[in-house]
């Protein structure tokens, strides 16, 4: 009798050690499978976004496409609304903005001197600094420029400049990089400033804030500029207005897309 009750026992912790491995396996189960929908989610989510990034950057180049070639890209802004949600769509030409790699030291001092940055004659020239460390230095002896200017190239034309080396800055946030730049500052002259425009700002499409801060440029020249933009949208070589007196001009038209969903 008390052989069958021991034998009685051992079956019943055997049952209950079963039934809690079983209850363990079933809950590591639960969390994998909530796991994996989970991931599913999110990749769905995903998807989603960026499809409707593709849709947004394809409306807009289809509103640049539209533009002809003496057309200024003026600031603009909408919404598109698709079955899996609504992207909301940028436009604004880059070229009317300061770009730090091209922009002379004196435009640069006198963006940090609008923005009221302190030292903004110094922190210009850390950035201009910043931009050639990495320059070759050109030779100052006259017989050797002589000598390297006569000198024929491999192919009989001029001698080769080799390949450009890319900008100091892919992005404006870049700037912190130069001696005595702070966020604060990146922070405030960041709409002002780009890396895709050019030596000089179109005053066509630039904003009026990007005008006021160009050097010896007035409220009343920005003023007299908005009202002929807005008089002549297109540029043409017998109305563009112009400021290149003061450090501005029109110049080719390029754009880069803004786009968020």
């Amino acid at each position: 009798m008390a052989r069958d009750n021991r034998k009685r026992g051992v079956v019943l912790v055997l049952v209950l050690w079963t039934i809690v491995l079983l209850s363990a396996l079933a809950m590591a189960a639960s969390a994998t499978f909530r796991g994996f929908a989970g991931v599913i989610g999110l990749s769905q989510d995903r998807v989603k976004a960026e499809a409707l990034l593709d849709a947004g950057v394809e409306a807009a180049a289809a509103i640049v496409g539209r533009l002809s070639e003496r057309q200024a890209l003026s600031p603009r802004a909408f919404d598109i609304s698709l079955a899996t949600g609504s992207a909301h769509i940028e436009l604004s030409d880059e070229t009317g903005r300061i770009d730090i790699n091209k922009a002379p030291a004196k435009v640069l001092s006198a963006l940090l001197g609008h923005s009221g940055v302190d030292g903004a004659d110094a922190l210009a020239r850390a950035i201009d600094a910043w931009r050639l460390r990495d320059r070759p230095v050109q030779t100052t002896d006259p017989a050797s420029d002589a000598a390297n200017a006569d000198a024929p190239s491999p192919q009989g034309g001029a001698a080769n400049k080799g390949p450009d080396k890319p900008p100091a800055f892919s992005d404006v946030r870049q700037l912190i990089q130069a001696p005595g730049m702070t966020w604060a500052i990146i922070a405030t002259i960041a709409p002002l400033v780009t890396v895709f425009g050019d030596d000089k700002v179109n005053a066509l499409t630039a904003p009026p804030e990007v005008l006021l801060a160009l050097p010896g440029t007035r409220r009343a020249q920005v003023d007299a500029l908005i009202e002929a933009a807005a008089a002549c949208p297109l540029e043409t070589a017998s109305s563009r207005p112009s400021l290149e007196r003061r450090g501005t001009t029109s110049s080719r038209r390029g754009g880069r897309l803004r786009r968020s969903t």
